[in-house]
């Protein structure tokens, strides 16, 4: 679009808008483009954006609250200026003549024309039935074509396209299938509609569903009766070695037996104990509660009382590990930031293939709506070992 032809206007409402008071305002309703609230966009917005953009440019405090700034950026790039102001301006002279309304947006979506767009990075995450894609938004994207490929090559020339979603700022989208026992692939891109056509980004990165049966083959399985616990809350690590007693052993032998079908796969065995462990334990908040499981080992606190905190739910699921063979180890450290505080924390991690795994179960709506099936801390909130952060 050629602003040119309305540069004399926007430097003479600089100079005049500096005068227009700027603390009242008609409403809380503020639509992109109206950053005074009236329901209209029209001059005396862009005479708002030009004041603030001129007290901004003077080191001067903006007046706009945060929703009026959001109203007010109106190409969405995070600055207040003059490039804010123009299109209402030509919006304002538009409508004085036009026949048929059009709103703001509308009208907007017409005037940008994006040259290009970003590559979304995607990563997908585990759902109990199918996966969650999340990405950072771009600003510019009409919507975005979903692609998957039903199968673990990740580098397949096979991909679908199963789905087009439109809207501003998408960050996320769930794919919910039945078959959730073999792995699927899945890459996006975006796109914007606008006057001159539709435009494509490149490609997203591509990446797997939560499916991590293939990772967990690669392991060498050697059921063993105990496992370290390492506390990392200071600059020294210390560790001890936990060893399964015989009921133990008994308890962790009745569950396999009860929830593990036969042929079940590895991922459905650690799936299946990390879920129900998940939905099923009560979480120990009272004196009375904890005085239940006191004494009692993290398995049959877990599978036996279903009673306990992050040590006993987490120690169980690495017990659990242990009893199948993985090379498992319960990790003591701190969870947090909120506030400046760090809470302490216990949970599994996991080396496979040289690789470390967090098997974080959790404990649905009770401490907390978070877990983590077999990710790296790459892919984690923040995790505190030895004063320093894991991700």
């Amino acid at each position: 679009m050629n602003y040119r032809k309305i540069a004399a206007v926007l430097l003479a409402a600089i100079h005049c808008s500096l005068a227009i008071p700027m603390a009242t305002y008609a409403s809380e309703n503020y639509s992109l483009g109206d950053p005074d609230g009236d329901g209209y966009v029209n001059v005396l917005d862009a005479a708002a954006i030009l004041a603030n953009s001129a007290a901004l440019a003077v080191n001067q405090e903006c007046s706009f609250t945060q929703q009026q700034f959001l109203a007010a950026d109106t190409n969405k790039d995070g600055v207040l200026n003059a490039t804010d102001a123009a299109p209402i301006l030509v919006y304002s002279a538009f409508m004085g003549s036009a026949e048929t309304k059009i709103d703001f947006v509308s009208f907007l979506d017409n005037q940008i024309e994006t040259e290009y767009l970003d590559a979304p990075q995607i990563i997908v995450g585990k759902k109990k039935e199918g996966a969650i894609i999340k990405w950072e938004p771009d600003m510019y994207a009409t919507g975005y074509e979903i692609y998957r490929y039903d199968g673990m090559s990740v580098g397949s020339n096979n991909y679908k396209l199963i789905d087009t979603i439109t809207g501003d700022y998408i960050s996320s989208y769930t794919d919910k299938y039945s078959n959730s026992s073999s792995p699927h692939c899945y890459k996006i891109r975006a796109f914007r509609t606008q006057a001159n056509g539709t435009i494509y980004s490149e490609y997203s990165n591509t990446d797997v569903d939560y499916n991590r049966n293939s990772i967990l083959n690669a392991a060498e399985l050697e059921s063993h009766g105990s496992f370290k616990v390492y506390n990392r809350q200071h600059e020294e690590t210390t560790s001890y070695d936990y060893t399964l007693s015989e009921e133990d052993y008994a308890i962790l032998d009745l569950f396999a037996a009860e929830h593990f079908p036969e042929g079940a796969t590895r991922e459905a065995q650690l799936w299946t104990t990390f879920y129900w462990i998940h939905t099923n334990v009560n979480y120990a908040r009272t004196t009375e509660q904890w005085d239940s499981i006191a004494g009692k080992s993290w398995v049959e606190a877990i599978f036996v009382d279903r009673t306990g905190q992050c040590a006993q739910y987490n120690g169980a699921m690495t017990a659990m590990m242990a009893y199948l063979g993985y090379d498992v180890c319960l990790v003591r450290g701190w969870r947090g930031y909120v506030d400046g505080n760090y809470w302490q924390h216990f949970w599994p991690e996991v080396v496979i293939d040289g690789t470390t795994y967090i098997m974080e179960c959790g404990n649905l709506g009770k401490s907390g709506d978070w877990y983590y099936f077999l990710e790296t801390y790459d892919n984690t909130k923040k995790y505190i070992c030895n004063g320093e952060s894991m991700n």
